[in-house]
């Protein structure tokens, strides 16, 4: 979409040089309103130059948080460990630690606030951690640690929603 802007944009500067260049009557290139027009289409590109840097910027701190928090999650052998006891890939004597399931829903927490003042957006998270967050948030052991911790899913549980909306939008 914004391609599209700039490029009308461009057209439309286009088109005033040509029509002030036939209206003129002359070709003269150094006439002061050709300059005027000239000046305020190169400050016009500039600013939307100023604008695309940014945005791209933004995309670029926004794919490094997300490598980041995928690469720590990846590290972490507790919270493999807790994902793959949950999705029914661990070994069977493998043991549910209450405060390493805290923490690891803790891990989320920051997501919520990330999502909720728009530094990061839903639908490039949601196919990160969708899966990883779900199996755990749903399984009915850290359901009951979660009884067992009053309001300490409480950011978690709204972190789900979003999640959970964005999931059914795609």
């Amino acid at each position: 979409m914004r391609k599209i802007t700039f490029f009308l944009i461009f057209l439309f500067l286009l088109l005033v040089f040509i029509v002030f260049a036939f209206l003129n009557g002359t070709y003269q290139w150094i006439d002061d309103a050709f300059i005027s027009i000239l000046m305020i289409g190169t400050a016009i590109g500039g600013f939307a130059g100023l604008i695309l840097q940014h945005n791209r910027e933004t995309n670029i701190k926004e794919a490094e948080f997300l490598i980041s928090f995928n690469t720590t999650f990846v590290q972490s052998d507790i919270f493999m460990g807790i994902y793959n006891y949950c999705a029914g890939r661990s070994p069977k004597d493998y043991v549910l630690n209450p405060v390493d399931v805290l923490r690891y829903m803790d891990y989320f927490e920051p997501l919520y606030f990330l999502l909720e003042n728009k530094v990061i957006h839903a639908d490039k998270l949601v196919l990160l951690i969708e899966h990883r967050f779900k199996t755990v948030y749903n399984n009915d052991e850290v359901k009951k640690i979660g009884l067992d911790y009053p309001g300490y899913f409480d950011v978690v549980d709204k972190l789900y929603d979003i999640i959970d909306n964005a999931t059914r939008e795609k």
